[in-house]
Protein backbone atom coordinates (compact mmCIF):
# COMPACT_ATOMS: atom_id res chain seq x y z
CA UNK A 1 0.00 0.00 0.00
CA UNK A 2 0.79 4.00 -0.03
CA UNK A 3 2.60 5.36 2.93
CA UNK A 4 1.47 8.12 4.38
CA UNK A 5 4.15 8.73 7.16
CA UNK A 6 6.78 11.06 6.61
CA UNK A 7 6.05 11.75 3.25
CA UNK A 8 8.09 14.86 3.56
CA UNK A 9 11.34 13.74 4.16
CA UNK A 10 11.37 12.16 1.02
CA UNK A 11 13.79 14.68 -1.47
CA UNK A 12 11.45 14.83 -4.61
CA UNK A 13 7.85 15.32 -2.46
CA UNK A 14 9.94 18.01 -0.76
CA UNK A 15 10.16 19.59 -4.21
CA UNK A 16 6.81 19.57 -5.55
CA UNK A 17 5.51 20.59 -1.65
CA UNK A 18 7.64 23.78 -2.24
CA UNK A 19 7.02 24.27 -5.80
CA UNK A 20 3.16 24.56 -4.16
CA UNK A 21 3.62 27.10 -1.41
CA UNK A 22 5.76 28.92 -4.32
CA UNK A 23 2.86 28.86 -6.94
CA UNK A 24 -0.20 29.82 -4.03
CA UNK A 25 2.00 32.61 -2.89
CA UNK A 26 2.52 33.81 -6.30
CA UNK A 27 -1.48 33.64 -7.15
CA UNK A 28 -2.03 35.67 -3.90
CA UNK A 29 0.61 37.83 -3.89
CA UNK A 30 1.33 38.53 -8.00
CA UNK A 31 3.56 41.70 -7.05
CA UNK A 32 6.31 39.25 -5.28
CA UNK A 33 5.80 36.24 -7.30
CA UNK A 34 9.62 36.69 -9.26
CA UNK A 35 10.72 36.50 -5.35
CA UNK A 36 8.75 33.26 -4.13
CA UNK A 37 9.58 31.78 -7.39
CA UNK A 38 13.55 32.55 -6.53
CA UNK A 39 13.37 30.81 -3.26
CA UNK A 40 11.93 28.01 -4.89
CA UNK A 41 14.47 27.69 -7.42
CA UNK A 42 17.08 28.50 -4.69
CA UNK A 43 15.31 25.12 -2.57
CA UNK A 44 16.16 22.94 -5.43
CA UNK A 45 19.62 23.83 -6.07
CA UNK A 46 20.08 23.27 -2.24
CA UNK A 47 18.60 19.94 -2.62
CA UNK A 48 20.46 18.91 -5.62
CA UNK A 49 23.42 19.71 -3.76
CA UNK A 50 22.57 17.36 -0.48
CA UNK A 51 21.83 14.71 -2.51
CA UNK A 52 25.10 14.75 -4.30
CA UNK A 53 26.95 15.56 -0.25
CA UNK A 54 24.32 12.33 0.94
CA UNK A 55 25.27 9.69 -1.84
CA UNK A 56 29.28 11.00 -1.11
CA UNK A 57 29.34 10.59 2.54
CA UNK A 58 27.28 7.37 2.40
CA UNK A 59 29.91 6.07 0.03
CA UNK A 60 32.58 6.94 2.29
CA UNK A 61 31.35 5.01 5.04
CA UNK A 62 30.75 2.14 3.36
CA UNK A 63 26.71 2.80 3.64
CA UNK A 64 25.61 3.50 0.49
CA UNK A 65 22.43 1.12 -0.57
CA UNK A 66 22.78 -0.87 2.95
CA UNK A 67 19.81 -2.94 3.88
CA UNK A 68 18.04 -1.76 7.14
CA UNK A 69 15.30 -1.94 9.53
CA UNK A 70 12.86 0.50 10.12
CA UNK A 71 11.20 0.49 13.48
CA UNK A 72 7.51 1.95 11.88
CA UNK A 73 6.85 3.42 8.71
CA UNK A 74 7.61 7.08 9.19
CA UNK A 75 10.87 6.35 9.04
CA UNK A 76 10.96 5.10 5.21
CA UNK A 77 10.51 7.58 3.50
CA UNK A 78 13.87 9.09 5.10
CA UNK A 79 15.83 5.75 4.80
CA UNK A 80 14.89 6.14 1.06
CA UNK A 81 16.21 9.76 0.44
CA UNK A 82 19.25 8.77 2.33
CA UNK A 83 19.39 5.39 -0.56
CA UNK A 84 19.22 2.94 1.82
CA UNK A 85 17.59 -0.26 0.88
CA UNK A 86 14.41 -0.58 3.15
CA UNK A 87 14.25 -4.39 3.75
CA UNK A 88 11.86 -4.17 6.74
CA UNK A 89 9.49 -2.77 8.46
CA UNK A 90 8.80 -4.01 12.12
CA UNK A 91 5.74 -2.96 12.56
CA UNK A 92 2.63 -1.01 10.71
CA UNK A 93 0.36 1.59 12.19
CA UNK A 94 -1.89 0.52 14.97
CA UNK A 95 -0.12 -2.53 15.24
CA UNK A 96 2.48 -4.77 17.43
CA UNK A 97 5.21 -6.24 15.88
CA UNK A 98 4.06 -9.65 14.49
CA UNK A 99 6.24 -12.78 15.54
CA UNK A 100 6.56 -13.43 11.62
CA UNK A 101 8.19 -10.37 11.28
CA UNK A 102 10.38 -10.38 14.18
CA UNK A 103 11.44 -13.87 12.94
CA UNK A 104 12.78 -12.18 10.05
CA UNK A 105 14.44 -9.03 11.38
CA UNK A 106 16.17 -11.77 13.72
CA UNK A 107 17.06 -13.98 10.72
CA UNK A 108 18.84 -10.90 8.89
CA UNK A 109 20.46 -9.15 12.11
CA UNK A 110 21.66 -12.80 12.85
CA UNK A 111 22.89 -12.91 9.08
CA UNK A 112 24.14 -9.72 8.85
CA UNK A 113 21.85 -8.90 6.22
CA UNK A 114 21.04 -5.06 8.00
CA UNK A 115 23.22 -2.83 9.07
CA UNK A 116 21.16 -0.90 10.82
CA UNK A 117 17.93 -0.55 13.24
CA UNK A 118 16.14 2.72 12.64
CA UNK A 119 13.35 4.59 14.91
CA UNK A 120 11.93 7.87 14.99
CA UNK A 121 11.30 10.06 17.51
CA UNK A 122 7.73 9.29 16.96
CA UNK A 123 8.21 5.88 17.82
CA UNK A 124 10.66 5.89 21.03
CA UNK A 125 7.60 5.35 23.36
CA UNK A 126 6.44 1.92 21.05
CA UNK A 127 6.54 -1.69 22.49
CA UNK A 128 7.94 -2.14 18.87
CA UNK A 129 10.91 0.64 20.03
CA UNK A 130 11.35 -1.90 23.19
CA UNK A 131 11.56 -4.54 20.83
CA UNK A 132 14.07 -2.75 19.07
CA UNK A 133 16.26 -2.23 21.56
CA UNK A 134 16.70 -5.89 22.91
CA UNK A 135 17.51 -6.70 18.96
CA UNK A 136 20.19 -4.12 19.20
CA UNK A 137 21.61 -5.55 21.93
CA UNK A 138 21.35 -9.23 21.12
CA UNK A 139 23.17 -8.99 17.50
CA UNK A 140 25.32 -6.02 18.40
CA UNK A 141 23.72 -3.85 15.76
CA UNK A 142 23.29 -0.02 16.01
CA UNK A 143 19.75 1.01 16.91
CA UNK A 144 19.61 4.90 15.39
CA UNK A 145 16.48 7.63 16.89
CA UNK A 146 16.42 9.76 13.65
CA UNK A 147 13.74 13.32 13.64
CA UNK A 148 10.53 13.36 11.04
CA UNK A 149 9.52 16.70 12.71
CA UNK A 150 11.49 20.25 12.53
CA UNK A 151 12.21 21.71 15.96
CA UNK A 152 13.29 25.23 17.63
CA UNK A 153 16.92 23.62 16.96
CA UNK A 154 16.25 21.89 13.42
CA UNK A 155 14.53 24.71 11.84
CA UNK A 156 14.55 23.59 8.06
CA UNK A 157 14.43 20.46 5.87
CA UNK A 158 18.82 20.62 5.27
CA UNK A 159 19.37 20.87 9.17
CA UNK A 160 17.27 17.81 9.87
CA UNK A 161 17.90 15.75 7.27
CA UNK A 162 21.71 17.03 8.06
CA UNK A 163 20.94 15.50 11.92
CA UNK A 164 19.32 12.46 11.12
CA UNK A 165 22.21 11.80 8.34
CA UNK A 166 24.84 12.94 11.63
CA UNK A 167 23.35 10.83 13.44
CA UNK A 168 23.28 7.62 11.35
CA UNK A 169 26.67 7.97 10.32
CA UNK A 170 28.10 8.33 13.61
CA UNK A 171 26.08 5.55 14.92
CA UNK A 172 27.21 2.77 12.22
CA UNK A 173 30.71 4.25 12.53
CA UNK A 174 31.52 4.17 16.23
CA UNK A 175 28.91 1.99 17.63
CA UNK A 176 29.93 0.11 20.89
CA UNK A 177 28.12 -0.82 24.21
CA UNK A 178 29.13 -0.13 27.60
CA UNK A 179 30.34 -3.09 29.20
CA UNK A 180 29.47 -1.80 32.39
CA UNK A 181 25.57 -1.08 31.73
CA UNK A 182 24.77 -2.94 28.40
CA UNK A 183 23.58 0.62 27.07
CA UNK A 184 24.60 2.78 24.52
CA UNK A 185 27.41 5.45 24.99
CA UNK A 186 24.34 8.33 24.27
CA UNK A 187 26.18 11.32 25.13
CA UNK A 188 29.62 10.34 22.98
CA UNK A 189 27.39 9.85 19.84
CA UNK A 190 25.59 13.22 20.14
CA UNK A 191 28.81 15.17 20.18
CA UNK A 192 30.12 13.30 17.30
CA UNK A 193 26.75 13.76 15.80
CA UNK A 194 26.47 17.74 15.76
CA UNK A 195 29.95 17.98 14.92
CA UNK A 196 28.99 15.65 11.62
CA UNK A 197 26.42 18.31 11.59
CA UNK A 198 27.97 21.28 12.28
CA UNK A 199 30.41 19.51 9.58
CA UNK A 200 28.26 19.25 6.77
CA UNK A 201 25.93 22.64 6.58
CA UNK A 202 28.92 24.16 6.24
CA UNK A 203 29.74 21.76 2.89
CA UNK A 204 26.87 22.09 1.47
CA UNK A 205 26.49 25.91 1.82
CA UNK A 206 30.23 25.85 0.42
CA UNK A 207 29.08 23.70 -2.49
CA UNK A 208 25.81 25.90 -3.23
CA UNK A 209 27.81 28.92 -3.16
CA UNK A 210 30.82 27.73 -5.13
CA UNK A 211 27.87 26.22 -8.33
CA UNK A 212 26.48 29.95 -7.89
CA UNK A 213 29.56 31.41 -9.14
Amino acid sequence: GINLHGFWLFPDNTLVIVKAIANKLSAIDRAHASYYYYNYELFKSKLSAFKLFVARTLNTVNLYSKAVVAVTPDAQYMLVAFNFNVSQIMVNEGEEARPEVLSSVREGLKSGKFALIVATDLSTQSSSFKSAEELSKEFKVPLVSTYTISSESLRDYFSLMSFNLGVIVSSYTNYSFNTTSGELDTLHYSLIALSLVLLMLIIVETFILLRRR
